[in-house]
């Protein structure tokens, strides 16, 4: 891609902005449009095909950036939040789930929530959705084996939790 084009599609972030603290101030979400512009370059980019898909499909780029100011997340590759993602021929805001761990805390649905992995020769121990399952592993010792799934495990307000478990297929 030219440096003209990619020029352009820098242009179109930074042509944002008025939008950008528009919808920040109206969320109630202190997102930095100096900070969040940087990283959106940096991610747009990066990537080859991420960078024609926005030259492509401009509309999906401008999307992407004002959802980061309303939803009030951020895409500093530090916090890992959320990234820019060429699909389907546009660019997507995707979360992740340290992203939705974020957006579900500051909304005051859950207090906490932890990801973990279980392996083959681990001993784990379900016990339903609203009971922590029973995991324990030699994290330091013996090989554990395959992954074999993952859970979530949330601590809701009240003290409850929530548990969701995915195997690896």
């Amino acid at each position: 891609m030219s440096k003209e084009a990619r020029d352009r599609m820098l242009e179109v972030i930074d042509r944002q902005e008025p939008r950008f603290r528009e919808l920040s101030a109206s969320s109630g979400n202190a997102v930095d449009f100096a900070q969040e512009c940087l990283f959106a370059k940096q991610q747009i980019l990066k990537n080859g095909f991420a960078l024609e898909t926005a030259a492509r499909n401009q509309g999906s780029l401008q999307a992407a950036i004002l959802n980061v100011s309303a939803i009030g997340i951020s895409l500093n590759p530090a916090l890992q939040h959320a990234y820019l993602v060429p699909r389907d021929g546009a660019i997507h805001l995707d979360i992740s789930y340290r992203g939705l761990v974020k957006i579900a805390t500051e909304a005051g649905a859950i207090k906490w929530a932890k990801a973990e992995l279980a392996y083959a020769n681990d001993t784990f121990k379900w016990r339903g959705s609203a009971e922590p399952p029973l995991h324990t592993a030699d994290v330091f010792g013996a090989e554990r084996g395959d992954i074999v799934g993952g859970y979530v495990l949330a601590r809701l307000p009240d003290g409850d939790h929530m548990v969701e478990i995915m195997t690896i297929a």
